[in-house]
């Protein structure tokens, strides 16, 4: 009896260790523009809390639970990638560059354009042209008009 009960705790505990355990996802982040890695991108299991960013050189580790889900990469400046999560536990991302041009502006030219709080640089983003959406806008329109009432002296 003592052998049976023995066997049926450590068929639970092991059960539980192997359907709770984490597993380590792994992968790097590059641009689908210039194949280079991108530091600092968020990678998050979507709907939850569980994330993490990458390194300098794009790697990121992630520790998720064993189950499936949704992996979402977002940077500024990048379109966000989603990626399902399979068996796989290695994941490279490439993302869709979303910025044109940034310049930089110091001193006399950032204060002229953005103000005084600016004399210590500006950063300008130029981002790729969105859809045309002829939904959105505003009409608006006005008239006046004014009338002289004409009168006349009546004789007496």
């Amino acid at each position: 009896m003592k052998q049976k009960l023995l066997f049926l705790l450590l068929t639970v505990f092991f059960t539980g260790t192997l359907f709770g355990q984490n597993r380590q996802l792994t992968g790097i982040v590059t641009s689908k523009a210039d194949n280079q890695p991108i530091p600092a991108v968020t990678v998050m299991v979507k709907g939850t809390q569980t994330g993490t960013t990458t390194g300098g050189d794009g790697r990121f580790v992630l520790s998720v639970k064993a189950t499936g889900g949704v992996l979402e990469f977002s940077s500024v400046g990048f379109r966000k990638v989603e990626v399902p999560i399979t068996s796989s536990n290695t994941y490279n991302v490439e993302m869709e560059v979303d910025v044109m041009n940034m310049t930089v502006l110091k001193g006399a030219n950032a204060a002229a354009l953005c103000g005084s709080r600016a004399t210590n640089g500006v950063i300008i983003i130029t981002t790729k042209k969105g859809k045309d959406s002829r939904k959105l806008g505003v009409d608006f329109t006005t008239s006046m008009s004014m009338d002289q009432v004409a009168y006349a002296k009546v004789p007496e």
